[in-house]
C-alpha cells in the first residue's frame, strides 16, 4: 500500500537524501543548445487551475482484490501494456491498457531462470522483451513479454538502472563510488564500455537513483538534485534541458569538498536546495518535478515545458488547502499521451481526500472503498495547443 496521507512529504524527502547526480562540462557551442528553465519565473498556476480536473478518469490495476502492491514501483507504458516492477514484492508485471492483469514476468529467487533483488527493468517493444537488472545490479536478465526466460549477462561492473537502445547498445548508470573511474553514466556495447559521461567523486553519499525516459533509439535522462536533462543516442550524450535553481543549486564543486556528510546536509538543509524529482517526456513536451526543501519547509513544482514554441508553465499547489497540497505534493508523472492529458501514479488514499474536499467534482463513479493498490489518473490539461 502506498504511504498514508500524513506521512506523504516526510518519505518523499527521505528518498530524496540517498539520490543524487549533476552533469558534464559543455562546449559553448553545446551550451547554446541548451533550453534553460528559470525556477524562480513568475509565471505561476494553481494545478487545479490547469488541469480539467472535472474530466479525470482512472486506471485501477487488477481491482478485484487477488493482487497486492506496495509503493514502491517503477511503471512503464507502451501503449499497449503497462508494465510494473514492484520492488517492494520483488515481482514484474505486464498488465493490458485498461489495467487488467496479463501475467507475471519471471519471478523472484535465486534459481537459474529467477532475478534476485531486481532494481530497474528496460521493455525492448520491437522484440517484445524485458530486461531486468538483478543480483543487485550485476547481472541483466531477458525475458519475453509472455513471461519465458531467455538468456542473461553479467554487467561491466555494479549498475543501478539502465537503457536498452538496440540489441547491444546499453547505457548504464551507477552512483556508486566503485563506478569506474568515478564516472556515472557510460555507453556500453553489452559488456565492453565504449564512453562514460558524467564524473564525481564525492564522499557526500552513493547516488543510487536517476531516470531514463526511454524513446526508442534515443531517450532523455536526468539525476536528482542536479538540474540538467541530457539527450542521449547512439553516438553519446548531450545537455538538452536546465532548471536554473539560482541560489539553491547545488553544485559539483559543493559535493567534491565535502569531508563530512552529515554537516553537508544539515547545512543545506538550514540553507534550503532544490533538486529535480522526476522527468517524463511526450514528443516536445516534458513534465520536470522539483522539489525545494529547506528549514521552511517544502515545495513542490511542475514544470510543463513545450520545447517546439519554447515556453512552459510552473504548476504549483494552494498549499493552503491541505487535502490539495497533499494530492499533489505526491503525484508521479509516468505518461504524456498526445491527446493533451498526463497520467499520473497516485495512492487511493490522497486521491480520496482530495475528492472529498472537492464535493463540486462531479466524476460519476467512486473509488471502491476496498481498493488499496497504487493506480493511475488521467488529467487533461486545459490548454491544448501544445
Amino acid at each position: 500500500m502506498f504511504y498514508n496521507r500524513k506521512n506523504t512529504l516526510i518519505v518523499f524527502i527521505s528518498f530524496l537524501f540517498c539520490l543524487s547526480g549533476c552533469g558534464r562540462d559543455k562546449p559553448e557551442d553545446e551550451k547554446s543548445k541548451t533550453f534553460v528553465i528559470d525556477y524562480h519565473t513568475g509565471k505561476k498556476i494553481h494545478f487545479e487551475d490547469y488541469f480539467e480536473l472535472e474530466k479525470m478518469t482512472y486506471v485501477f490495476f487488477d481491482d478485484d482484490n487477488s493482487l497486492f502492491l506496495s509503493d514502491d514501483l517503477q511503471l512503464e507504458f507502451t501503449g499497449k501494456y503497462f508494465f510494473i516492477l514492484d520492488k517492494g514484492y520483488a515481482q514484474l508485471y505486464r498488465f493490458d491498457n485498461n489495467g487488467a492483469l496479463i501475467n507475471k514476468i519471471g519471478r523472484s529467487g535465486q534459481g537459474p531462470a529467477e532475478y534476485y533483488n531486481p532494481g530497474f527493468f528496460s521493455v525492448d517493444t520491437q522484440n517484445e522483451a524485458v530486461d531486468i537488472l538483478s543480483d543487485n545490479g550485476s547481472t541483466i536478465m531477458t525475458f519475453n513479454f509472455e513471461g519465458d526466460y531467455l538468456k542473461k549477462f553479467s554487467t561491466p561492473f555494479i549498475v543501478t538502472s539502465f537503457d536498452r537502445l538496440n540489441s547491444n547498445l546499453y547505457f548504464y548508470y551507477s552512483g556508486y563510488f566503485n563506478s569506474p573511474n568515478f564516472h556515472r553514466l557510460h555507453r556500453a556495447d553489452t559488456i565492453q564500455i565504449l564512453e562514460s559521461y558524467l564524473p564525481l567523486k564525492t564522499q557526500a553519499f552513493d547516488m543510487i537513483e536517476m531516470n531514463f525516459t526511454p524513446k526508442a533509439d534515443y531517450g532523455y535522462f536526468r539525476e536528482t538534485f542536479f538540474p540538467s536533462v541530457y539527450k542521449y543516442d547512439k553516438n553519446g550524450i548531450e545537455e538538452f534541458l536546465k532548471l536554473d535553481f539560482g541560489n539553491y543549486e547545488i553544485t559539483k564543486e559543493e559535493l567534491e569538498r565535502v569531508s563530512d556528510p552529515f554537516e553537508f546536509f544539515e547545512n543545506i538543509g538550514s540553507d534550503g536546495f532544490c533538486s529535480t524529482v522526476s522527468l517524463r517526456a511526450g514528443n516536445d513536451f516534458f513534465c520536470v518535478v522539483t522539489l525545494k526543501q529547506g528549514s521552511g519547509g517544502t515545495r513542490v513544482s511542475h514544470f510543463y515545458v513545450n520545447i517546439a514554441d519554447s515556453t512552459y508553465k510552473r504548476v504549483i499547489s494552494n498549499a493552503s488547502q491541505e487535502a490539495t497540497n497533499d494530492f499533489f505534493s505526491q503525484l508521479r508523472p509516468v505518461h504524456i499521451d498526445l491527446e493533451g492529458s498526463v497520467w499520473f501514479l497516485t495512492n487511493p488514499l490522497d486521491l480520496k481526500s482530495f475528492l472529498e474536499s472537492r464535493t463540486e467534482l462531479s466524476l460519476g463513479y467512486a473509488i471502491p472503498e476496498d481498493y488499496f493498490n497504487p493506480l493511475l489518473i488521467v488529467l487533461p490539461l486545459k490548454d491544448h495547443s501544445w
